[in-house]
Order: C-alpha cells, then sequence, then structure tokens
C-alpha cells in the first residue's frame, strides 16, 4: 500500500507429529489476516487427527478478505469467516450431532484482522479473537495498542487447576462448557461456526501517524514482542534493510531470543509463528 512498508515472516512449529495451522493473507489494497488454527482433538494413541484445524484458519483468511474487497468491514469479515468455518465444518462432517468435543471436536480457529483505509493519516480498523493479536507502536518504540490475550488467563486456569476428575473430563468442559457460551462467567472464544463465537470478537480503530508500525501475529510471537531488541529489529533493520536479508537477521534474531527465553522459563517458544508488519513511512511522500 502506498506510503507503506511490510513484510511477512512465518516458521513452522517444532513439536514432532503436530500439524502447522497459522497462516496469514495480505491484500494490496490494505488488508491484513492472520490465523491460527486450534486442533484440541487427540486420537487414543495421542497422534494428531488426519483433519487438520489448518482448515479452519485458511477458510478464515480467505474469507476475510473477500469481506475487505466487498465493505471493509470487520465485524462482517469475522461473520463471514464464522460462515465459512461452520461450511467447512459441515462437509467434513463435523456438527452437533457428531461431536464428541474429544476426538472429534470442532475445526477451529483464532485470528487477527486489520484494514487501512483512506488517504493519509490512514485509519486502521482492526479485530481480534483469541489470542491472535494486534500491538501498535510509534517510531519511539512506544507502545499505542496491544490487543488483549484472551486465552492466557484461562489457560493457565485449564493446565494448572482443571477442570474434572480425569483429563478426558477436563477437556470436555474445556471445550462444549467453556467455550463460545458468551455468558457472565470466565469463558472463552474460537471460531468454530457456532453464532455465539461473534461474541467474543473484539474490535476497535484509531489514526496512525508517521512512523507508526503495526503487527498482526499468532501466539507464536506473543513471548517475542515485549523484548525491546526485538522492537529495534523491526525499526531499524525493518527500515533499513529489505527482502530475505531483513528476514534473515529476524529468524536468526528470534532463535538467539528464544534460547534466552527459554533459559529463563517461558513457554510456547517452539509454536507456529507468523507475523505481519505494516510501517507508515516517516516522510511526506505518501
Amino acid at each position: 500500500m502506498k506510503g507503506t512498508r511490510e513484510f511477512t515472516f512465518t516458521e513452522k512449529n517444532t513439536h514432532e507429529g503436530k500439524p502447522n495451522e497459522d497462516c496469514f493473507a495480505v491484500s494490496s489494497g490494505g488488508c491484513y489476516v492472520v490465523a491460527d488454527g486450534a486442533t484440541r482433538s487427540r486420537k487414543k494413541n495421542g497422534e494428531y487427527p488426519e483433519l487438520s484445524a489448518r482448515l479452519a484458519a485458511d477458510a478464515f483468511c480467505e474469507s476475510a478478505l473477500s469481506a475487505y474487497h466487498s465493505d471493509n468491514s470487520i465485524p462482517s469479515a469475522f461473520y463471514r469467516a464464522n460462515c465459512a468455518i461452520k461450511e467447512v465444518n459441515r462437509e467434513n462432517r463435523i456438527t452437533y450431532e457428531t461431536t464428541d468435543y474429544l476426538q472429534n471436536d470442532f475445526l477451529a480457529c483464532v485470528g487477527a484482522l486489520g484494514m487501512l483505509t483512506g488517504k493519509f493519516p490512514y485509519e486502521l480498523h482492526y479485530g481480534f479473537i483469541g489470542d491472535c493479536g494486534i500491538l501498535v507502536y510509534d517510531k519511539e518504540l512506544m507502545p499505542i495498542v496491544l490487543s488483549e490475550n484472551q486465552l492466557g488467563i484461562m489457560e493457565q486456569f485449564r493446565d494448572q487447576w482443571g477442570f474434572g476428575e480425569n483429563l478426558d473430563a477436563q477437556k470436555l468442559f474445556w471445550r462444549k462448557e467453556m467455550r463460545n457460551k458468551a455468558i457472565r462467567r470466565m469463558t472463552y472464544g474460537s471460531l468454530t461456526g457456532e453464532e455465539t463465537a461473534l461474541c467474543y470478537v473484539r474490535t476497535g480503530s484509531l489514526k496512525l501517524e508517521l512512523g507508526d508500525t503495526v503487527l498482526f501475529f499468532s501466539d507464536g510471537i506473543l513471548p517475542f514482542i515485549y523484548d525491546r531488541w526485538f522492537r529495534k529489529i523491526l525499526r531499524h533493520d525493518f527500515r533499513e534493510k529489505h527482502g530475505e536479508k531483513f528476514i534473515g537477521i529476524l529468524t536468526r534474531f528470534i532463535a538467539r531470543l528464544g534460547q534466552r527465553l527459554g533459559a529463563s522459563g517461558i513457554a510456547n517458544l517452539d509454536d507456529d509463528k507468523t507475523l505481519i508488519a505494516v510501517s507508515i513511512l516517516e516522510n511526506s511522500d505518501v
């Protein structure tokens, strides 16, 4: 998009046998989408199922871009994405009647979406659900907006306290009773095709200034965004270097930072990682 510089970064997870479920999409007209499939189901032998929730993430990205080209509406994009995911589940015979929420759960995803509109100063319209996120910081590397990680607190309760007497009972409660209930208690949302999932979508907008940078990311990037050197690389090297040269710098840095964070006990460092960065150029020719 005129007056901006953009890059995308993606890296596969290192879990043996786990499908890679991140995906992203970028429109030349200023639409940016990141999605992360949520495969919670496992076979009885512990293996992941043949059907990956990457199908839901792909449907999210495709339908979000379609919504952008038709009406530039964030709520419409999430509505269409949820309908598309419902159709993906239906095509694979996953319905309320067939799912057991254990070995046969709904294909689902979380995601983040942003649209730049108008001429400079651009206005960013954004939305997110789950633990895919959006971060905006200014030319001084100060954060302006950081979306809420809607799953962080919930997952601590799930992993440390549990919701049942045994593992299957915990999984069943987590997926059937806590997901997409949209009631006044601690619950969470994931796009499964269920209409109640849309209650968890959060939206917002803000005007971007010269030098602002917007990040759209999956949860695999979350451990890194708080590090000041990570932001400085995005600030300096992203502005000075281009294409594969910059991606190489970022890849090496994430590997080194991951080792340091891992030594500090930070989790989720080996997950899929997807990042889209959009920077508003600091010149008058925009």
